[in-house]
This record gives structure tokens, C-alpha cells and sequence, in this order.
């Protein structure tokens, strides 16, 4: 994303992340350090770290990571809500599926009229477009095939971290530490990264 950057604890996802889905929180950021616009703005940013620019990094992650929290809970409700949706919509057509192919034998075997054949085949067409549908409604706009279901275990897994990452950098900043701040802020701009992504391809 933009420019290669030489800082030691790159911030650019987490800062992209707070752009999107939460701009608010970008706009206080800035208005709380007006000389960092540069780092404040999406994209890698070039430049050396001061002890001063660690503190500001450090509070764009722990704002990052609330917001990729929120997102990420976004994220596991529509996959959620989607997944339902798309089950009641296969149990549907296969239910129809069944129902048609009953009808369908049934009125062959009284020899029914033409009109009753086309209502059984059409009852039986729907039910399979209905089961079509549910499986692409299951199926997550990824690559390499991946279904909507194997998203679940990611979004949890990646909450999970980032509710922990914030607590511990939280409790850092609080007793005036620095020690391994700027590896928690690496691990929180991979987790940014993500969790974005995830949201972006479920359109959120």
C-alpha cells in the first residue's frame, strides 16, 4: 500500500482500516496531533521513529484495533445472517426439488394432461434453481474456492487477537511503558490488515 516504508513499526493498515470504517476516530486522531498528518494519512509513509512517534503510533493501533474489533463483529453477524439465509433457502428448494420430482411421476403415471407434466417439471426446475442458489449465497467472493463458512473460524480467530492485543497495549501505555510496544504494533497493523480484507470482501 503506497510508498515502501523504513519505519521500524508501520501503522499504514491500521490507519487504512480507521479511514474506511472508522473515519471519526482518524479525524480526533488528527485533531489531537496536528503536525503527524503526514503518518495520519492512508498509505506507508517514509521516515524515522522518535520516542514521541511511538506514543502517537501506539494510540493509532489501540484506535485501530477497537474499530477492527467492531468490524470484525460486523463481519462474523453477516456471515452469520447469511449463512442462515442461505439454508433456509436450500432446505427450500430442496423440498420443492422433491415435491416436483413426486408430481412429476405421478402425473406420468395417469398419463395427466400436457398442462399438469410442464407444472410438475416446473416445480421440480425451481427447486434445483432454489438449492443453486443457496450454495452460491454459501459461497464467500474469494479465491481459490473458499467457502462462506470457512470465514467463521478466521473472524473469530482474528477478534480474538485483537481483543487480547488491545488489552495488553492498553495496560502498557497506561504504566508508561515501551517495552515491546512496537512489536504489538506490527502485530496490530497484520491484524488490521485482516480483518479488513475479510470486511471488504463481504462488502461491510
Amino acid at each position: 500500500m503506497g510508498q515502501v516504508s523504513n519505519t521500524t513499526t508501520p501503522v499504514d493498515e491500521l490507519v487504512g482500516l480507521l479511514s474506511k470504517f472508522a473515519p471519526e476516530s482518524l479525524v480526533s486522531l488528527r485533531n489531537k496531533y496536528p503536525s503527524e498528518g503526514e503518518l495520519l494519512r492512508p498509505g506507508l509513509r517514509a521516515g524515522g521513529e522518535t520516542r514521541d512517534d511511538t506514543v502517537v503510533r501506539a494510540e493509532v493501533c489501540m484506535a485501530g484495533l477497537a474499530a477492527a474489533i467492531k468490524v470484525s463483529k460486523d463481519a462474523q453477524d453477516a456471515v452469520a445472517s447469511r449463512l442462515k439465509r442461505s439454508r433456509g433457502i436450500q432446505l427450500a428448494g430442496q423440498t420443492l426439488t422433491i415435491v416436483g420430482g413426486a408430481s412429476f411421476f405421478g402425473v406420468l403415471a395417469l398419463d395427466a394432461p400436457g398442462p399438469a407434466k410442464y407444472a410438475a417439471a416446473v416445480v421440480n426446475l425451481f427447486g434445483s434453481v432454489l438449492t443453486f442458489l443457496a450454495q452460491h449465497l454459501q459461497s464467500a467472493p474469494l479465491s481459490k474456492g473458499r467457502l462462506l463458512s470457512d470465514m467463521v473460524p478466521d473472524l473469530i480467530a482474528n477478534r480474538f487477537k485483537a481483543e487480547s492485543l488491545l488489552r495488553e497495549l492498553e495496560i502498557v501505555q497506561r504504566i508508561g511503558g515501551d517495552k515491546g510496544t512496537s512489536e504489538m504494533i506490527k502485530s496490530g497493523n497484520i491484524l488490521a490488515m485482516n480483518i479488513s480484507t475479510v470486511a471488504t470482501q463481504l462488502a461491510l
